[in-house]
């Protein structure tokens, strides 16, 4: 038995390349079928089976090129309506697959159709179990994705029905099974993700608490159903995409995008098509030159995932503008996430901006020590920390305020636009990313704190959490 674990960093996705005497599988497809395939031609294995966990919210999936390109059969769990050709298995159905043979656990909770695959050994064993997001390192899929395409599924319901399936269709497997979950640690799918890429049943019995004996029913689905983060906008569409399918490769539908545009046809395009744009370039640069109106998404740390909290309309035109030599990683990341607007890049990048004498802008970024002299002489500044209430509690600035980006987003029409604010997440990252898009919503006054604050504890200010623990 061959397993090969394929990781988009981006999406903290992880789709698996499974392989027994000749013959191949492949679990939750990105959308580009290219590694797939190339590992089957290097291994000279015939893929036979697309296993789809669910419909996935997080990205476009690849099951539909990846069969086309190869004959295989696309399969998903019971209660499934895929509106392509797809075989619906029915629950405890099992498919061979060289020696091994993978029986289908249907696990609804995360979504109505979610689905476990359970691989056997030929002596009818169970070895592994590419789960989904119906059991992720030490968490579960949150159960409140689905209610953005069918309101009547409440948080609630679907998290009862994980309680239900975690005990009937898994607690009582081998603790020696070998979990290979669908999300990681970073992904919005789950709340309390640890690190890991895969794990024993009998390790995750001991240290994830949805597995836990005593838990019962009601706590878990409070456990479940308590202090979601709203999901990202792109969420809903791309369980529609997925359920409908249809759309090309992203292979090709990055070659469609990858259009070099002079400066003067790539505002002139801007002007006629409404198009926004999209700055990809790293956290240093952006700052000291951008084109008016743009907003940052760096293509470091998470970017699909911010680029679906920030851009909510798929069908948004895009130009791109790109530290050179990234313009195809860029558009094949916003076609995973089913962003296929773009209408193409700025040749040369800001330097050739520049030469050609359009108009810029830069941002001033605040050094930390600066903060402190603010901080000693106005206690009334606004500092807004964009990271996670998790991150938040366990240490802020006196008298931040927390706003996650995702939430600042939902909530910026509340905020007034004559006041100053100051921003500051964990590097420098999000707090750019923020105030790019604060800057094209009208506020003026925006100022991210360089470094984030690792930056900030360097300078000697004593946090909330710490200014308790020395009174204490």
């Amino acid at each position: 038995m061959i397993i090969r674990q394929l990781v988009n960093e981006c999406l903290a996705e992880a789709s698996y390349y499974l392989e027994s005497e000749g013959e191949a599988a492949v679990i939750d497809p990105m959308r580009n079928p290219a590694p797939y395939l190339e590992i089957a031609r290097d291994h000279g294995a015939i893929i036979r089976y697309v296993f789809e966990t669910h419909f996935h919210a997080d990205f476009v999936s690849g099951h539909q090129p990846l069969a086309e390109a190869t004959g295989a059969t696309i399969v998903y769990g019971p209660t499934a309506a895929p509106l392509y050709k797809a075989h619906v298995a029915a629950d405890n159905e099992e498919f061979a697959l060289g020696k091994l043979t993978l029986r289908a656990l249907h696990t609804p909770g995360h979504s109505l159709e979610s689905t476990c695959y359970l691989v056997l050994d030929e002596h009818g064993q169970p070895k592994t179990l590419f789960t989904g997001d119906t059991l992720l390192i030490d968490d579960v899929g949150r159960p409140d994705l689905v209610q953005q395409v069918r309101a009547e599924l409440t948080p609630a319901f679907l998290a009862g029905l994980q309680f239900d399936a975690l005990r009937n269709k898994i607690a009582g497997l081998p603790d020696e099974v070998i979990i290979y979950p669908g999300h990681l640690k970073g992904s919005p799918c789950g709340t309390h993700i640890s690190e890991g890429r895969s794990d024993t049943l009998g390790h995750q019995r001991q240290t994830n608490m949805v597995l836990d004996p005593g838990l019962n029913r009601d706590d878990f689905i409070s456990r479940q159903t308590r202090d979601l983060p709203a999901p990202p906008p792109h969420f809903a569409f791309n369980v529609l995409l997925n359920q409908q399918g249809g759309l090309p490769a992203v292979a090709d539908q990055a070659g469609l995008c990858l259009k070099p545009l002079l400066p003067q046809d790539f505002l002139k395009l801007q002007q006629q098509e409404e198009a926004m744009i999209l700055d990809t370039r790293n956290l240093h640069a952006f700052p000291e030159a951008f084109i008016p109106g743009a907003l940052f998404v760096g293509l470091e740390e998470q970017f699909s995932r911010w680029v679906g909290t920030l851009i909510n309309n798929l069908q948004q035109p895009l130009l791109l503008v790109a530290d050179p030599g990234t313009e195809a990683d860029v558009v094949a990341r916003l076609a995973n996430i089913g962003y296929d607007s773009v209408l193409g890049y700025l040749q040369g990048s800001m330097p050739a901006w520049l030469d050609a004498g359009q108009p810029t802008e830069h941002m001033q970024l605040m050094p930390p020590n600066m903060l402190r002299q603010h901080l000693e002489q106005d206690q009334a500044i606004k500092i807004l920390d964009l990271r996670s209430p998790e991150d938040f509690d366990g240490s802020h600035l006196p008298g931040a305020h927390q706003f996650a980006l995702e939430y600042l987003v939902r909530n910026l029409k509340y905020l007034p636009k004559d006041q100053h604010y100051f921003l500051y997440c964990a590097s420098g990252y999000r707090s750019l990313v923020a105030a790019s898009y604060m800057k094209r919503a009208g506020f003026n006054m925006v100022t991210p704190i360089d470094g984030g604050l690792p930056a900030i504890r360097q300078t000697g200010i004593r946090l909330e959490t710490e200014l308790r623990t020395a009174d204490e």
